[in-house]
């Protein structure tokens, strides 16, 4: 990467992935395509951050509007 950028990590909420959630999406045919998931915790991504000499600037976690008052466990 070059010096002064900037990398950016999506993924699902390991917490919906303990539960067996999984991400997916439909296709133009309508089919469910599901994507190809294994469980971190969020500490693995913050920790391996470090080790590869990242700065982390922020750690957000989103919901959909009609879950913003549920733990990401709901």
């Amino acid at each position: 990467m070059k010096s002064g950028g900037r990398f950016f990590v999506s993924e699902l909420h390991p917490n919906r992935q303990y539960q067996g959630s999984q991400a997916r999406f439909v296709d133009a045919a309508g089919s469910t395509i599901m994507v190809r998931a294994y469980a971190h915790h969020v500490s693995d991504f913050v920790s391996s951050a470090i080790e590869a000499g990242f700065v982390i600037e922020r750690l957000d976690e989103w919901w959909h509007a009609q879950d913003t008052q549920k733990a990401p466990d709901c």
